[in-house]
């Protein structure tokens, strides 16, 4: 019992940490811009943004409340679920991210899809976060029953802005790897990152 409430905890801490944590930090970050923004269309066009973010995890704080995780993709298939995960990001942020997602519509058990959306939305939240304006692309495919994705960033062209702690990719290597899975983090020699996972569709790791 002690063991199953255990899990359950570091569940709801993973679906806090990867879910509406994240996006009260990115709202965060983006205050600190709000205050150097002179034009008041702008300005309130960004405060517009910003209560949409924190709409969002507020949404998400509810929904985790009631013994739900990302109810939004409960019926998308693991395509639909990396297209949703990578809009949300490009209409929050504003930034364009290639994607290549080679998957067919079938669909996949909960535990797989949620993993998928938080390795695309915890992801591209850290190059945001750390490499703002670089380029960024996903790559989403699987083979013999295995989930692979990736995403690549090049070199950052503005400074990161400064931010507390940081949500960390540790909450998103534990999920992947609690399904069996295989998680990497590498920074390249020209300022870029590469990080990767692979997991078995199936969610089951004895299917490997």
């Amino acid at each position: 019992m002690s063991e199953i409430g255990e899990a359950h905890l570091r569940q709801l801490s993973a679906d806090l940490h990867d879910g509406p944590a994240q996006l009260v930090g990115f709202a965060a970050l983006r205050l600190d811009s709000l205050k150097r923004i002179g034009e008041k269309r702008k300005r309130d066009a960004e405060i517009g943004d910003l209560e949409s973010v924190l709409k969002d995890a507020v949404r998400e704080i509810r929904a985790i409340g009631q013994g739900l995780s990302l109810p939004e993709i409960e019926h998308l298939s693991l395509a639909g679920v990396a297209r949703h995960a990578i809009a949300a990001h490009e209409r929050r942020t504003g930034d364009s991210v290639r994607a290549a997602l080679a998957l067919n519509e079938d669909d996949a058990p909960e535990s797989v899809k949620a993993c998928l959306y938080r390795f695309v939305q915890e992801g591209l939240n850290n190059v945001w976060r750390h490499a703002p304006g670089a380029q960024v692309g996903i790559d989403v495919g699987e083979a013999a029953g295995i989930l692979s994705a990736s995403i690549v960033n090049g070199a950052p062209t503005r400074v990161a802005a400064e931010s507390a702690g940081g949500m960390g990719l540790l909450g998103l290597r534990d999920r992947v790897e609690s399904l069996g899975g295989h998680f990497s983090f590498v920074r390249a020699a020209d300022g870029g990152a590469i990080l990767s996972m692979s997991i078995v569709r199936s969610g089951d790791p004895a299917d490997a």
